[in-house]
């Protein structure tokens, strides 16, 4: 059954982790994004942004994701129980920090979550398997 549901959805699969800085700053602001293709591609500001934007740097080509490391990043959501998450998670007594974000699709499932100075274990475990796609 797991292969089976595991192929179907493997051609449906896309994230994208952000981590957003809180202070009046994007420098250090993080994306990766894998795409249904596989194709991953991310980004690290380096430089300030413009006023109202998120992101100065922009997307660029890290890798193509073979069917196991994608089958990985399936697992990684499906056990982990990210589509149990509420909407959103934070910690109104924690000021500064980072917003973290992850759009997930699997299959016909779509899922958004925003975690906000706290944490939880199913994003971590998402989270941390999509920056582990972005170099050192």
């Amino acid at each position: 059954m797991w292969l089976l549901m595991l192929t179907l959805t493997l051609s449906v699969f896309e994230a994208e982790y952000r981590m957003i800085s809180l202070q009046p700053t994007c420098l250090g602001n993080l994306r990766v994004r894998v795409t249904a293709d596989g194709q991953v591609v991310g980004s690290v500001n380096t430089e300030e942004c413009e006023d109202g934007q998120f992101f100065s740097a922009p997307l660029k080509p890290l890798e193509v994701l073979n069917e196991a490391a994608r089958a990985a990043l399936v697992r990684a959501v499906v056990e982990s129980g990210f589509f149990d998450l509420p909407p959103r998670s934070e910690d109104p007594r924690r000021k500064g920090g980072f917003r973290e974000e992850l759009d997930v699709r699997l299959g016909e499932r779509r899922h958004t979550v925003v975690v906000q100075n706290t944490s939880r274990a199913e994003f971590r475990a998402v989270a941390d398997a999509l920056r582990g796609l972005m170099p050192p």
